[in-house]
């Protein structure tokens, strides 16, 4: 007896779909399969799913959703091919992004734009920013290196970050953060 409930268990899991429906709407949808072929005849052309509907007696949302749920029910799988083009073919694992590449890719771009940024800013203002923000030098130690006192790094700080704010601004607005 283990054996073969242990084998039809197996079965099951191998051979059914992976998403469980309701009975109730696996026997509408079967149901309206049959609907559809009869009004199909008697129509002359596909029936709406406003007139399938109306004749199993549910609502068209109902209905929908039954479709819906059928349809969705075996998985796709990742190698299928979305977009064929003559030279190349896309699956459907390619299109899909992954979030956290998306972020680390952001993640480059601004730090590219700050570079950037940074290197147009004069150059006291850039090397006070880049000690103390990038090196995370003090502003004493920063001081000593440029050769000014720690109040005047405050000063070419405050400088470069509104410099750089005020670079950095207009992307921002155009992107639309």
């Amino acid at each position: 007896m283990p054996y073969i409930r242990g084998e039809m268990l197996h079965f099951l899991r191998d051979r059914s779909t992976l998403l469980k429906i309701p009975r109730r709407w696996q026997e509408l949808y079967n149901e309206g399969q049959k609907v559809r072929k009869q009004l199909a005849e008697s129509f002359g052309r596909p029936p709406k799913d406003m007139e399938i509907a109306e004749e199993l007696n549910v609502s068209l949302q109902e209905w929908q959703e039954t479709k819906l749920a059928v349809q969705n029910r075996m998985p796709l799988s990742l190698d299928a091919t979305v977009v064929h083009y003559v030279d190349c073919q896309i699956t459907l694992g390619e299109a899909l992004t992954c979030p956290r590449t998306a972020a680390q890719q952001q993640q480059e771009e601004e730090r590219q734009q700050l570079q950037g940024a940074i290197s147009l800013l004069e150059e006291k203002p850039r090397m006070a920013v880049e000690m103390v923000f990038l090196k995370e030098l003090s502003r004493k130690d920063a001081a000593k290196t440029i050769g000014t006192s720690p109040m005047t790094v405050t000063r070419y700080l405050q400088k470069g970050v509104q410099d750089l704010m005020c670079m950095l601004q207009p992307q921002a607005v155009a992107s639309g953060s």
